[in-house]
């Protein structure tokens, strides 16, 4: 068997029973919902700035594209 870690230890001090969404009375599962919604808002606010970064550091696809089929005919060249 695995050995456990000390972080499992803590973890499994620390676990707590959950109970599924649909026990929680209305308000308590709307809140979850509006929560894990914020959260997701802001993690594809964060892809989304991180896709505009790496766009107008690298291009496009085209750009891109373009740049790897100059590089594959360069080596194609110095054989």
């Amino acid at each position: 068997a695995g050995k456990r870690s000390s972080f499992d230890d803590w973890a499994q001090q620390r676990m707590r029973p959950t109970r599924p969404i649909g026990t929680r009375p209305p308000e308590v599962a709307a809140n979850i919902l509006i929560c894990l919604i914020h959260q997701t808002n802001y993690l594809l606010d964060q892809l989304i700035r991180q896709l505009e970064k790496a766009f107008l550091l690298e291009g496009g696809l085209r750009e891109r594209m373009t740049r790897a089929r100059l590089a594959e005919r360069g080596r194609y060249s110095r054989r």
